[in-house]
């Protein structure tokens, strides 16, 4: 297997996942920020288009390398973003038993002050750094 091959077969898997990304989001956009979705995947497009033209281009050994290495690190970096996400995501027994995404609360959950607990937070911290000391 030659480093050619393999960045032909690397930067083509990534346009083709790319381009069937960028065609969902323009047939089913979900939420308010779709458009801005579907421009980071023409960039993306983009960006992995000049890669490919450069390389096809210049056809050194070199530039397959560094071009193998300029189209396999978004899916590396997706596919560990997505086992850190499955490691790390607590299990429905896990929920139900009390054990959360915030385990040190007592109900699991983290809940924002009532504003007057805020208010005298706030004093205690103010009271102690005065500027009339």
């Amino acid at each position: 297997m030659s480093v050619a091959w393999l960045f032909w077969s690397v930067a083509g898997g990534d346009m083709l996942v790319l381009l069937v990304l960028a065609a969902d989001a323009v047939l089913n956009p979900h939420g308010q920020f779709a458009g801005l979705v579907v421009v980071m995947f023409l960039a993306a497009i983009l960006l992995l288009g000049m890669v490919m033209v450069g390389v096809a281009l210049i056809r050194r050994p070199a530039a397959y390398w560094i071009g193998l290495a300029l189209v396999i690190w978004p899916p590396v970096y997706w596919a560990a973003q997505y086992c850190g996400q499955w490691a790390t995501t607590p299990s429905e027994s896990s929920l139900a038993a009390g054990h959360g995404y915030f385990p040190g609360c007592p109900s699991g959950r983290w809940q924002m002050p009532s504003w007057q607990e805020m208010r005298r937070r706030w004093r205690r911290w103010h009271r102690r750094r005065s500027w009339t000391r």
